[in-house]
């Protein structure tokens, strides 16, 4: 289990409402079988001002602050409308709070193979999960950072319920997203890097299970 709150949503807690929801986020990390925080981070795709920034910003650092506290595992949830900010924010807020051997989780990951690599460097310990995102955005630049990728530093999500594969979500009423479908992830990550889907599947659940300690 993990817990976190998610930065679209964190835009609404500032001012007297953060220290009733700290408080609350504190309380959850004693929660038994929990393993990780998250996710968390930074969202610009929405109407952004400076104010929900900083109010994600605020939200965000605190979290960092209880998984460096915890030394829990971080799922990063970075996006933006291809700017790259919102990335560069979060591995500067990142590095200036947690070690450099943290365990990170960068969450539905589509950035080029260079982004990747830049916060390995910074973060040996980082994975970046592959998602149905890789199915609906066929592009030579996902190609490249699927191959480039160690395999070893990926795992597999489906992100249910809100990401649909495309072959899915074209014929009409379909069954609600689910990690059922995890397989055409698999599929098309095999498919991509010449190699058989049960080698990804067997390889990332590996990487899951060290990145979560669930030995």
């Amino acid at each position: 289990m993990t817990f976190g709150v998610h930065p679209r949503v964190g835009c609404v807690y500032i001012g007297g409402d953060s220290p009733n929801l700290h408080a609350q986020l504190r309380h959850f990390t004693k929660v038994r079988g929990l393993v990780a925080i998250g996710e968390c981070g930074l969202d610009y795709t929405g109407t952004n001002n400076d104010t929900s920034r900083r109010r994600q910003e605020e939200l965000f650092q605190f979290q960092l602050d209880l998984a460096r506290d915890e030394e829990l595992p971080v799922i990063i949830h970075c996006r933006d409308k291809g700017s790259g900010q919102a990335a560069a924010k979060c591995l500067q807020m990142m590095r200036a709070t947690l070690k450099r051997e943290h365990r990170i989780h960068r969450h539905c990951f589509t950035g080029p193979l260079e982004e990747a690599q830049e916060w390995m460097s910074h973060f040996p310990n980082c994975v970046f999960s592959l998602s149905p995102l890789i199915l609906q955005q066929q592009s030579g630049q996902m190609e490249e950072m699927i191959r480039g990728l160690p395999l070893e530093k990926i795992v597999l999500e489906t992100d249910a319920p809100y990401l649909s594969p495309p072959s899915l979500a074209s014929a009409g009423p379909t069954p609600t997203p689910s990690p059922f479908l995890l397989p055409l992830v698999a599929k098309r990550a095999a498919t991509v890097r010449g190699i058989s889907e049960a080698t990804v599947l067997r390889i990332t659940a590996m990487t899951a299970i060290r990145l979560y300690g669930l030995q």
